[in-house]
């Protein structure tokens, strides 16, 4: 068995704990490669990733995640998604990465404490969101909205609202001020600065979860993350949908509302030509643009109320609530106007 090569990989989070040799000594055990050489990318929420090459010179890609934090938003782990996306393959839908089989067959490794995953390797990079890209993932979203789902196994939504009651439980220990380092109290400075507007969006977010589970919801396989980092766009132009880990069978609005900006007439008009039988319903549109709003400042704000992290993850965490949450979702309610436009054309 070929060695790993000295200083193959940069040391990710989970790598350093794991080691270097171990790692590609059980690869290339569990699966049918003789790994040589490995390159970080650049670290995902969850896990390390990792472009892989093996002695035939072709790359996959490689991403190592802590079963626990995994298991956190995807209980059933990563079997259920990567199967998923080898029927995308099957079902002849090239535009998503497929999984790399164990030598027993089965798509995740299991490892220690860790989750692995290997699929074939997308040369590419994140792509400038402009009226091309949105029209291509309009029409590869418009296609996996219409797949069977009956065997997917996928979790179903469950429109849950539990981040917002741990928004306001940070909120409450926030203004209480008591026993808080200097992370949390300037965290504490930065969210209670918007505590009327969040209070409120937090309301109407309670008001859409009681909306939208009484309506009688159409189902489909949807992604639900659509952001730019899980997007790749290779030299000839083609644009791939990757990181699956929390798909879902929800309304077809989890995947939609992400599109409802600069480019929004394009992406409904591209997606309707391609999935006409498809109505968009606005609650729902509405849900899911303020349910990843709060999700993502409890995201940061657990971080730094619970755990330990350093100054530089503090920092990106703190700018993450106050430009990504905050100011991108500043005058929400025009947002949801703008949104009403769109789809009524």
């Amino acid at each position: 068995m070929t060695q790993p090569a000295k200083n193959s990989i940069k040391q990710g989070k989970y790598l350093q704990l794991i080691g270097e040799a171990k790692l590609i000594s059980w690869l290339n055990k569990n699966y049918d490669l003789e790994i040589v050489t490995a390159k970080a990318l650049p670290q995902g929420v969850i896990g390390d990733c990792y472009v892989i090459e093996d002695s035939n010179h072709k790359k996959y890609f490689l991403k190592i995640h802590l079963t626990s934090v995994l298991n956190v938003d995807n209980p059933q782990g990563l079997e259920t998604t990567l199967k998923l996306t080898s029927l995308f393959h099957d079902e002849g839908i090239n535009s998503v990465p497929y999984p790399i089989k164990r030598r027993d067959g089965g798509l995740e490794g299991k490892f220690e404490k860790y989750s692995i995953l290997i699929t074939n390797y997308i040369d590419g990079h994140s792509p400038e969101i402009t009226k091309d890209v949105v029209i291509k993932v309009a029409e590869l979203i418009a296609k996996i909205h219409q797949i069977n789902n009956n065997h997917t196994n996928l979790l179903t939504e469950p429109f849950d609202l539990s981040y917002a009651n741990e928004l306001k439980k940070y909120l409450f220990t926030l203004e209480k001020k008591e026993n808080l380092n200097e992370q949390q109290q300037k965290l504490g400075d930065l969210l209670l600065s918007h505590q009327s507007q969040l209070n409120k969006d937090l309301n109407q977010l309670n008001e859409l979860g009681n909306k939208v589970r009484q309506k009688a919801n159409t189902l489909v396989v949807t992604h639900g993350d659509l952001i730019a980092d899980n997007l790749i766009k290779d030299n000839i132009g083609n644009v791939f949908i990757v990181d699956w880990d929390w798909a879902r069978l929800s309304p077809p609005e989890r995947d939609l509302w992400f599109f409802m900006g600069e480019f929004g007439q394009d992406f409904i008009k591209t997606y309707k030509n391609h999935n006409p039988k498809q109505k968009i319903d606005l609650d729902n549109l509405s849900f899911y643009m303020y349910k990843r709003y709060i999700e993502d400042i409890v995201y940061w704000a657990n971080q730094i109320l619970h755990e330990n992290i350093d100054e530089v993850q503090f920092q990106e965490n703190l700018e993450g609530i106050a430009v990504c949450c905050l100011k991108a979702f500043q005058n929400i309610e025009e947002k949801v106007e703008n949104m009403k436009r769109i789809i009524n054309g």
